[in-house]
């Protein structure tokens, strides 16, 4: 059929047509204004979380100073984890037993509801890190007018804020669950570095009693001075007992005297010397000092490592355990989910003219086809 053709079948049938659409733009109206159910959407939006703000099953993922597991921007990377954590049964079953979505959406398997929450919640992340949590309710049909639709606008609201709840307590149980566990590996490893340093602490005591080495450099130091002030004697009296030698027979009692003082004072400088009972009391020996300073050092060295070790446990442990018991929300709201205003759908306006229009193409590509059937027939007649 040509153009001019349709065109005088649609004049000639118009009035069929405007009374078919006519019908059907009033009766679709009226079946959304009156019939069908309503849909509302209700959304929630969270900030991106902070770059140092490793928390929950993020930080259990991605442990302490570890890279980001996505790596291109660090806030939208963990947007992007929690999105897929809202996602998850796990925060749908929270929400699903504190909203008592059994009864709301008249169900009798938890997991039946726990499937319909997830198939109306909507999680999206925007380019800047930003999570929107929407979740879609509908009224029952024939309820327009009727109080359920104040109870699913209310309802959807809780719902998406219900969602942010549960993220935050999974956050939260789970950092504490890695804080415990880290907590008690951590003591573990305080118990053996606390033996350890014992051990440590007792070679050394043991080496400075055996060796008298409390403190070398001063010990040196002071068996130094003896040393120079014993030596100071000896030669001034090795003088003395040469100049009494010139002037006194060999049985003199002052030669004697001198020669016996010289005895002792030797003796002495020979103890400080090598160390020898006596004065190994209180010093060591100055040709045993070198072995013993590096002796000691590496006993120092010892007890000093498996101190700050066990000062750095420890300023570990009791962080972990702050991190156990404590309870800080773990994720920040931009905009709290309230009641919608407006409907999401049906659009009553777009809706109707929409279906009006479907109607009068639908109408008018019958009458088309029935004239064409009926020229294809004619033709077959008069042939």
């Amino acid at each position: 059929m040509s153009f001019h053709e349709i065109l005088n079948l649609l004049l000639f049938n118009r009035i069929r047509l405007l009374i078919f659409t006519g019908f059907t733009t009033i009766f679709l109206f009226l079946f959304l204004l009156l019939v069908y159910p309503i849909t509302f959407i209700s959304t929630t939006t969270l900030l991106p979380p902070e770059k140092d703000n490793i928390g929950g099953v993020e930080s259990m993922l991605m442990g302490s100073g570890a890279a980001n597991l996505l790596g291109v921007n660090a806030s939208g990377n963990k947007s992007q984890l929690y999105s897929e954590i809202l996602k998850s049964r796990s925060i749908a079953e929270v929400v699903v037993n504190n909203c008592n979505l059994e009864d709301y959406f008249k169900v009798e398997e938890f997991q039946h509801a726990v499937l319909i929450l997830q198939q109306n919640s909507i999680i999206n992340v925007t380019k800047e890190g930003i999570i929107e949590i929407s979740v879609k309710l509908k009224t029952p049909w024939f309820s327009r007018y009727s109080d359920s639709v104040d109870s699913v606008r209310s309802k959807s609201a809780e719902i998406a804020n219900m969602y942010v709840e549960a993220l935050d307590e999974i956050n939260l149980e789970k950092l504490n669950q890695k804080a415990k566990k880290t907590k008690l590996f951590i003591k573990s490893e305080m118990n053996k570095v606390a033996v350890e340093l014992k051990d440590a602490e007792k070679k050394l005591e043991k080496f400075q009693f055996e060796h008298k080495a409390i403190n070398l450099p001063a010990q040196l130091e002071a068996s130094i001075e003896s040393a120079a002030d014993i030596k100071s004697q000896i030669i001034n009296l090795e003088i003395q007992k040469k100049n009494a030698e010139l002037n006194l027979s060999d049985n003199s009692m002052d030669l004697q005297s001198f020669k016996e003082k010289l005895k002792i004072l030797n003796e002495k400088y020979e103890e400080l010397e090598t160390g020898r009972p006596g004065v190994k009391d209180y010093l060591p020996g100055m040709d045993k000092v070198p072995e013993l300073q590096l002796k000691l050092g590496e006993l120092y060295r010892e007890v000093k490592i498996k101190t700050e070790l066990y000062l750095l446990l420890q300023k570990q442990y009791y962080s972990e355990q702050i991190q156990e018991n404590k309870n800080i929300p773990t994720v920040e709201v931009l905009d709290k989910a309230i009641p919608p205003v407006k409907q999401a759908s049906p659009r009553l306006i777009f809706h109707t003219a929409s279906g009006g229009l479907t109607a009068f193409l639908l109408l008018s590509i019958i009458l088309i086809y029935s004239e064409q059937k009926k020229n294809q027939s004619l033709k077959k007649r008069l042939e």
